[in-house]
């Protein structure tokens, strides 16, 4: 009887009545945090319903977050039509009596935080931000306090070098923390080093503390970070950093041991002061010796780093936001530099959780095996049909990495996809065996899909293991294409009608399991600067200012044929006063005219060198 009522709760169809919602006299700007508190009273009946509109449209158009006993849901609205995006079924309302709700809208991701644990992610960027309202169906379900906090991507550092007194941005919880410097002359408050002596002699120190002592920086709404420090300690004891601090007995760390000569990496959840160890690797820190540590947390997912390698990671959807901390236990001293927080623009789904809506199944049969293990050990997903296609993200996505580890025990092929617009028009990284279709049976390819038709860009005659997990990435910029194997480069391209696109996974003629797929987006490339005084000097001309990239002095001689002074490698496409004038692939003659800005664009280097000049 109890399983028929949960069936019916979480399977019904039934529309609730007609909700009144209340505005949010705010404005939530480009990217917002919504807070509330829900409480039931005495607990959250049957029929009652909860429903969040938010980024609304005047013609109807939006979002809307619905709360029912026994599941919780996203929807895009369209004119009156609802479109699920997202359903969580793992944490039911009807469990709760006080709810403290945050939903996190930034950019094209969406999350749903209840009482310290993330209920929900989702993707999608139709709409931009909006009017918020809110509402329930019945006074047994009270909604207080809605308030809108405005975000911006996260940013912090923090070389320490100041007066000593001054903590800045930092708050002692435990433990007594002081500026000193980094040598072992200056290593005391009462001895301030010398600034003229060193770049930066000065650190944040902590001295034999009796207990755990902890400092923190940030805000509480920072979240989908990657927090890093310099770090020397001497004796033995423990040294961490949080990410996600809300108090004393709640945040998520990467800790480090030392002890005997042995030690230990984990990755620490701790809840209501109760730890759990999410991971744990072998090897201590060494005596008096400096490393760059890191943590870095994205959509549940959280990884550990020494001196720039990844050395632990593991899932856990406790908190979703919080600030950072410094910790120490036990040591002789420990000495903390040069910290910096940077928002990271990535995306991470291990298939652990069990959620609805965030994948798009466009064919074939797909599961998700929450409690399956790969060589993450993360749960998995898995396709069993002639052909399976499943995308996530957004058409808009552009300049990114997309990430897999894929496995065919039975044979078959296998593949990630970026630029994905619909099933006529993608890129795709494929891989099969004897059992695959026959147009990449045995081989490794790269495939341009346009128009429903496939352009084979590269093969390579090669079959995969398998008894092996596999992974595949896929990178897209500016039109630019990069496959890899591993850490091994197999395919490169350049297509400039490659748009932005989501990412898939592709899997044909058998079971294919797939390991968390990661989606790191690119930062722009590096752009070339002239210093101001140099292209003022006459003197440095040739070769500070941009009109130094050509042979201009020597146009009369070669009748009137400018001369760049770049070697070019490859394909080289050139834009005159904005123009595409042609696709350079041997010497070119332009009209004797005055141009003010001619654009030299590298494929498949994806270099821009910009160089203004007057004949």
């Amino acid at each position: 009887m109890l399983l028929q009522l949960a069936l019916a709760l979480v399977w019904s169809t039934t529309a609730p009545a007609a909700i009144k919602l209340a505005p949010l006299d705010a404005d939530p700007g480009e990217q917002y945090k919504l807070t509330c508190t829900i409480e039931a009273e005495p607990e959250w009946p049957l029929d009652g319903v909860v429903r969040f509109g938010f980024d609304q449209g005047a013609s109807g158009q939006g979002y809307a977050l619905v709360l029912e006993p026994a599941k919780v849901y996203l929807v895009r609205l369209d004119g009156g039509r609802e479109q699920l995006i997202a359903q969580c079924l793992e944490y039911p309302p009807l469990a709760e009596s006080t709810m403290r709700m945050t939903l996190d809208r930034e950019r094209w991701r969406m999350r749903l935080i209840v009482n310290g644990k993330v209920w929900l992610t989702a993707f999608d960027d139709t709409y931009p931000p909006g009017k918020i309202a809110y509402g329930s169906s019945t006074p047994k379900l009270k909604i207080s306090d809605p308030q809108v906090q405005t975000t911006e991507e996260v940013w912090f550092a923090d070389d320490f070098m100041r007066e000593a007194g001054k903590p800045g941005e930092w708050q002692t919880v435990t433990g007594k923390w002081t500026l000193s410097g980094v040598s072992e002359q200056d290593a005391s408050p009462q001895k301030r080093p010398d600034p003229s002596l060193s770049a930066n002699p000065f650190a944040f120190r902590v001295e034999r503390p009796k207990e755990t002592a902890v400092a923190t920086a940030g805000e509480w709404f920072w979240d989908t970070y990657r927090f890093e420090t310099s770090l020397r300690a001497a004796g033995e004891g423990t040294v961490a950093v949080c990410v996600y601090y809300q108090d004393p007995d709640n945040y998520l760390a990467f800790r480090w041991h030392r002890g005997s000569g042995a030690g230990e990496r984990e990755l620490v959840a701790v809840r209501d002061g109760d730890e759990q160890i999410l991971a744990i690797g072998q090897g201590a820190w060494a005596h008096d010796q400096w490393y760059r540590i890191g943590a870095e947390v994205v959509d549940n997912h959280l990884k550990a780093s020494i001196d720039g390698q990844t050395v632990l990671e593991a899932d856990t959807p406790l908190f979703g936001q919080g600030k950072i901390a410094l910790l120490a236990d036990g040591v002789t001293f420990a000495d903390f530099d040069d910290v910096e927080v940077m928002g990271t623009d990535s995306m991470v789904d291990s298939f652990g959780q069990r959620t609805v809506g965030r994948w798009q199944v466009v064919e074939g049969e797909w599961e998700k095996d929450t409690d399956g293990r790969g060589p993450l050990d993360h749960g998995l997903r898995a396709v069993d049909s002639a052909r399976g296609v499943a995308v996530t993200g957004s058409q808009s996505w552009r300049d990114y990495r997309a990430v897999v580890h894929c496995r065919a025990e039975r044979g078959g092929g296998f593949g990630v996809l970026a630029g994905y617009q619909d099933p006529k028009n993608y890129m795709a990284l494929r891989w099969g065996d004897a059992k695959a279709p026959g147009d990449y049976r045995n081989s490794l390819q790269l495939v341009r899909r346009r128009q429903g038709e496939d352009l084979i860009l590269g093969q390579i005659p090669v079959r995969f293991r398998r008894d092996l997990w596999h992974e595949l990435s896929l990178e897209s910029r500016s039109g630019f294409v990069r496959a890899r194997i591993g850490e091994v480069p197999v395919f490169e391209w350049f297509d400039p009608e490659l748009a932005g696109g989501k990412v898939g996974l592709l899997g044909e003629s058998g079971r294919i399991e797939y390991d968390q797929l990661a989606v790191q987006f690119l930062p722009p490339p590096a752009k070339v600067e002239f210093t101001e005084v140099f292209a003022k000097d006459s003197y440095m001309t040739q070769w500070a200012q941009a009109a130094g990239s050509w042979e201009v002095e020597k146009a009369k001689e070669r009748g009137g044929v400018f001369w760049h002074r770049g070697e070019f490698h490859g394909d080289t496409q050139l834009t005159v006063d904005g123009k595409l004038f042609t696709t350079l692939t041997k010497p070119l003659r332009l009209p004797r005219v005055n141009y003010k800005c001619i654009k030299i664009l590298l494929r498949p280097m994806v270099n821009e060198i910009l160089s203004w000049f007057q004949d």
